[in-house]
This record gives C-alpha cells, structure tokens and sequence, in this order.
C-alpha cells in the first residue's frame, strides 16, 4: 500500500483528521442548535432535519476515528525504556495543562452565560460553586472528557509497551479482543470520566496496531474482509438508526468505529482542504466550544428558520477558523502557549 508523506506525516492519516475533526464539529452543532432554538422556543427548519441525519450517519464512526488517530500519533513514538521521564512529562504537558486552563475558562465561559452552575455529573448531579471551580479539572465538563480519557489510556498502553506485551500481532489482537469486551464493562465513575474510557479504549489500540503492523494489515484479503464487515456495520447501523429495527448498538459500533479508519486508509484518499484542517485537528477539539459561543450575536437569526441552515454552517466554519487564528497568535506568547496549547515555552 502506497505510503505518501510530508513533513507532518502521512497524508492519508492527515486527511482522515481532518474528516473526523469536522465530523466531531458537526455532531456538536448540531446539539447546540437544537439547544438554542429550544431555548428561544423557535422552530427547526427542516434543514435541521438533514443535518440530524448526517450526524446520525457519522455517529459510529467520528470519536472512534478520531481515537483511533490519536493511537496511530502515539505509536509514531511510543513509550521507550530509558525515556519514561521524557515521555510521561511530554503527554502531562501536552494533555494536563490545556485540560486545567480549558476547564477553568469552560467553567467561567458557562456560569456567566448560563447564569447557573455546572455541575459534576451522576445519578444527582451536584452543582460546583465558583470558589471550588478546580473539582471540575476532575470531572466531566463538556467535550473535555475526552483528554482526561485519552490520559489514562496513553498511560495504560505505555506500561504495556514498556514490559513489551505488544510487540507481535498475535499480541495486539489480544489487547483488542480485550478491549473490546471492556465495552461491556458496567463502569459508572464519574471522576476523570472512568466510564468513558472503556467506550473509546479498543479504537486508540486500532490505532495503534495500524501504524506498528501496517504491512500485514496491508494484505489484499484483509482489506477486502475489513471493508465486507465494515459495510455490514454499517448497514445494521443505518437500519438501527433509521429504521425500525432493535438490538444492542455495540457489535455494529465497534465494526464501524474499528475497521473503518482502515479502510478508509486502504483507499489512500488524499484531499488538501482535509488536510489543512487536519493538522490543526488538536487545536480545534480544544478551542471550537469557545467559537460556538459566537452564536449568541446572532440569536435573532433563529426565530426565523430559513437562517437556521446558514447559522449551522457559519457556526461549523467558525468551529474550524477561530481556534486555528488563536493557535497563531498564541504560538508566538512562550509562556502562555504552554498552558493552552500543552507546547513548550
């Protein structure tokens, strides 16, 4: 399989970033618009109607995507003996200290807006004051589950690295197979979104797996059998989805989310614009919830619903702009570049 690359990588896996980046970005407009309009009491057009449905298709694919694209960047420089300071002060840097900083301006951001507190999430949620603002670092706040998640990941894969348990494929199918039952895992520990990550942890070890052994996953009957079983989950997904059709989301969830970035990499699809977006993926995830905060200068909009197309795109495109600005300006401020974007000063 043709392997094209640049300075920042392959640009297939860029491509794909890009795609699962905007993809994650359509699927969180879409629940802020109904979270608008539902607030003014305006009426959704129908154009709400197709973009529900598009992010209804996405749904399987798009954090599975993106974790499995986290797993394949982890295993570019995966855990080494001799460099486990480098290495575990490198992700603390890069995942804690934008999660500290996002989830203060988070919390802020919300209380002002909203004029009520957030709260730690569970059976009964409790509301954190703002003299306790910091308990929320520990604790699920919006989209940032996903950093506290994919810490404890890195951490695990790392450990099994450093005592070299997956260094052979027959290895790797096994930590697959593992955590892929771990989707059954009854786990309902709100501190650092525990119960998130048996949800997303096979996908970072997909990841993982396509980078360390991608010439036998390479091989044209395992692609063929890749896209077979990814079709069938998707097709059982759409049905679950759109038709009446009910069973348990797990089985075509893990056929969709695991085997379709390889097969989207086995067709070596390559889009500049995607991979513009895509190497600026990270900075985004962090930054878009800031740029939706944009909406409430044009909440009139929504009382009519024919702008409400033009407000899901407008807001979809700030999603991807503003955070890449800000991620310019702050690269040039060596001190506060490292607390919001995790990079050295």
């Amino acid at each position: 399989m043709k392997n094209p690359v640049s300075k920042s990588g392959d640009l297939r896996i860029e491509t794909l970033r890009g795609f699962a980046i905007i993809a994650v970005l359509w699927g969180h407009a879409t629940l802020w618009l109904a979270g608008i309009a539902e607030q003014q009491g305006a009426q959704l057009h129908w154009s709400y109607e197709f973009v529900e449905a598009v992010k209804g298709i996405l749904q399987p694919l798009r954090m599975p995507l993106f974790t499995v694209l986290s797993g394949w960047v982890y295993a570019l420089r995966p855990a080494a003996q001799g460099q486990v300071r480098r290495f575990a002060s490198g992700k603390f840097r890069r995942i804690l200290l934008p999660l500290f900083f996002l989830s203060t301006l988070t919390y802020f951001q919300f209380l002002f807006s909203n004029n009520e507190y957030p709260v730690i999430r569970g059976a009964e949620p409790i509301p954190v004051m703002p003299e306790d603002f910091w308990v929320l670092w520990f604790f699920r706040l919006g989209h940032l589950w996903f950093l506290q998640a994919l810490l404890l990941i890195f951490l695990c894969v790392a450990i099994i690295d450093l005592l070299g348990w997956m260094r052979t494929l027959k290895q790797w199918l096994f930590w697959v197979m593992l955590t892929a039952l771990l989707q059954f895992a009854p786990i309902h520990w709100e501190f650092w979104s525990l119960m998130k990550v048996p949800t997303i942890m096979v996908f970072f070890f997909v990841g993982v797996g396509i980078r360390r052994f991608r010439e036998e996953l390479s091989d044209p009957r395992i692609v063929k059998t890749v896209w077979l079983f990814f079709i069938l989950g998707m097709t059982l997904h759409l049905l679950w989805k759109f038709g009446d059709v009910s069973f348990r989301k797990w089985p075509h969830y893990l056929a969709v989310g695991a085997l379709g970035p390889i097969a989207l990499l086995s067709i070596n699809w390559i889009w500049q614009p995607l991979i513009l977006v895509g190497r600026h993926s990270y900075v985004i995830y962090l930054y878009h919830g800031l740029a939706f905060e944009a909406h409430r200068l044009f909440d009139d909009l929504l009382a009519y619903a024919h702008y409400q197309a033009l407000w899901f795109i407008l807001i979809i495109i700030a999603g991807l702009i503003l955070p890449i600005m800000l991620e310019k300006i702050i690269s040039r401020l060596p001190y506060i570049r490292t607390p919001m974007l995790g990079r050295k000063p």
